[in-house]
């Protein structure tokens, strides 16, 4: 059972607003920096824009939290459960989890992607998936959009789903609200349809693995382990998969 959080609805929409605007900020920049032409090739000025978008949401969001929790004079200790005796325990769940999970939300992309070419709609993968997918891309980028994906993602997204939008929605007096509402933004967040039910049906376990250690290394865990083994299947899913047809990689 999660414990009491000291904070209100109102201070997390405004810490929403300002890890928001910096995000936009972030993606000016991109536009910016893919528009300057400051480098030749037109996939890398992409790449690097999508990276500055995406390091301006995470590295902004810590930045905002820290200050949040600050303000409300707590610890991560005390705001997210980080470092209690139970972390261990916490972690090894949520490893097992994220393992667990893999293969049912393999199996729910490839219904979705069944559905969606039955309605005629063709299944279209994330921005950063694209450019993962394609061979020319450096290992130096694909090492550094792997950091953001298996260690960056998991903490900030877990702090913000989780940690205050799921736990303030439910203080306020809507349990099923949160539970329900917080897992589809989480699958609407990551902007892929045929990643949409697979993501929300995650998301309701994450929810749970934080509900039942109070502890949110728990639901981090298990999305790290989760963006990792869809890493490698995006990257060696060739090798992987040589005469087996493959579900798209999910992130």
């Amino acid at each position: 059972m999660l414990s009491h959080k000291p904070w209100s609805g109102e201070a997390v929409f405004r810490l929403l607003l300002g890890i928001f605007a910096t995000w936009c900020f972030g993606n000016i920049l991109a536009a910016l920096v893919f528009h300057s032409k400051i480098v030749a090739n037109e996939d890398t000025r992409r790449m690097v824009g999508i990276i500055a978008s995406v390091l301006f949401l995470q590295l902004g969001a810590v930045i905002w939290i820290a200050f949040f929790l600050r303000e409300h004079h707590l610890s991560w200790k005390q705001g997210f459960g980080v470092g209690r005796p139970n972390s261990a325990l916490a972690i090894i769940l949520g490893v097992l989890a994220g393992m667990l999970v893999l293969p049912i939300a393999q199996e729910l992309i490839v219904m979705s992607e069944w559905v969606m070419l039955h309605l005629h709609m063709q299944p279209v993968a994330q921005t950063v998936v694209q450019e993962l997918q394609k061979p020319e891309v450096p290992s130096t980028q694909r090492a550094f959009l792997a950091i953001i994906a298996i260690v960056g993602a998991p903490i900030v997204e877990e702090m913000l789903f989780r940690g205050l939008l799921y736990t303030s929605i439910k203080q306020i007096g809507f349990p099923r609200f949160a539970f329900i509402g917080t897992s589809m933004l989480f699958a609407a967040f990551h902007m892929s349809v045929v990643t949409f039910v697979p993501l929300m049906f995650f998301a309701m376990i994450l929810i749970l693995l934080y509900e039942s250690t109070d502890n949110l290394l728990a639901p981090i865990a298990a999305h790290s382990v989760f963006n990792f083994a869809n890493f490698l299947l995006l990257v060696f899913q060739d090798e992987a998969s040589r005469g087996l047809p493959t579900p798209s990689p999910i992130h």
